[in-house]
């Protein structure tokens, strides 16, 4: 997932793929290979993606 030039979230097939599965307000909690802490929330037809100050948010159906 890229947030223009400021950062970037590397998704291993194992988020990727528990991502594209959440429902609406579900969310999944993850570690990226350099250590920051990243929580992927569905809300409606997007996800949010959070970690401290660096938010960014996707459609979901660009997680399938």
């Amino acid at each position: 997932i890229h947030h223009g030039p400021d950062f970037s979230i590397t998704l291993h097939p194992e988020h990727h793929e528990a991502i594209a599965k959440l429902k609406d307000q579900q969310e999944h909690k993850f570690k990226d290979e350099t250590g920051r802490h990243w929580v992927a929330k569905r809300d409606g037809d997007n996800v949010h993606f959070g970690s401290g100050s660096m938010k960014t948010t996707v459609p979901h159906s660009s997680m399938s």
